[in-house]
């Protein structure tokens, strides 16, 4: 604080005998270090609840992505780092990694469901231990959307660009996984669903509010006037 007591900015406590999250991943590492199921959900709750309290304070994370937090040793305590990133009323987010990108965000409008994204992109490496957009794809290529004539098809960057912005995920048939990762049946049901909505379909929305809570989508609800009588149309069911 300054002298009339406005702020000037923050300090934090260093954190130290911590993991980086992306370290948590690998399904190698979680054996040896004996980092089970239960506790990586554990983790995954205080990522989102974490992520709620910043759209409470009207902030944007933008760049939530698994470099930016630490884990304590003892795999019960989240740390959010680089926070002076964050977006605010007056302040834009400098970086994004592209790997937790939105891509069907344009000119850097950033909202809280592209937040979410990036959570999904995170949380759901960390049940699974892989990025939801990797694994061999083994389909057609020639429809992408985002498809440069220039683009090489051997750099995985670019590959893992267009397969985000295509919808296809490793829920797709086509798409081969490694066998050193955990399936998606270790995810639970609300959360799985949630993933295939944001990944598969392409659909933007709210995590479940807790693992056994069911996803809602809330569909754009054209409203007709003038009429007498309702006319009511299934969109979808889960």
């Amino acid at each position: 604080m300054d002298s009339k007591g406005s702020p000037l900015g923050y300090t934090t406590k260093f954190v130290k005998d911590s993991y980086v999250l992306c370290q948590l991943f690998p399904k190698a590492f979680r054996d040896r270090e004996h980092l089970d199921h239960d506790k990586v959900r554990g983790l995954v709750r205080q990522l989102q609840e974490m992520l709620e309290n910043i759209h409470k304070a009207s902030i944007l994370a933008v760049d939530y992505n698994e470099l930016n937090f630490l884990v304590s040793k003892g795999f019960d305590k989240v740390f959010a780092i680089d926070v002076d990133s964050y977006q605010t009323a007056h302040y834009p987010a400098p970086a994004l990694m592209e790997s937790v990108r939105d891509w069907t965000v344009k000119n850097n409008a950033w909202t809280q469901l592209s937040d979410w994204y990036s959570f999904a992109v995170v949380s759901f490496s960390m049940f699974t231990g892989i990025h939801p957009f990797k694994g061999q794809y083994q389909g057609p290529k020639a429809e992408f959307k985002g498809r440069l004539p220039s683009d090489p098809d051997d750099d995985p960057f670019i590959v893992t660009r267009r397969r985000m912005m295509n919808n296809v995920s490793i829920f797709d048939p086509s798409v081969k996984t490694p066998a050193c990762i955990y399936p998606v049946t270790v995810i639970p049901p609300a959360y799985r669903a949630w993933y295939e909505a944001v990944f598969a379909q392409g659909k933007r929305c709210l995590p479940p509010s807790e693992f056994g809570a069911a996803v809602v989508i809330v569909p754009k609800v054209q409203t007709v006037l003038g009429a007498a009588h309702l006319d009511i149309t299934e969109i979808d069911s889960y």
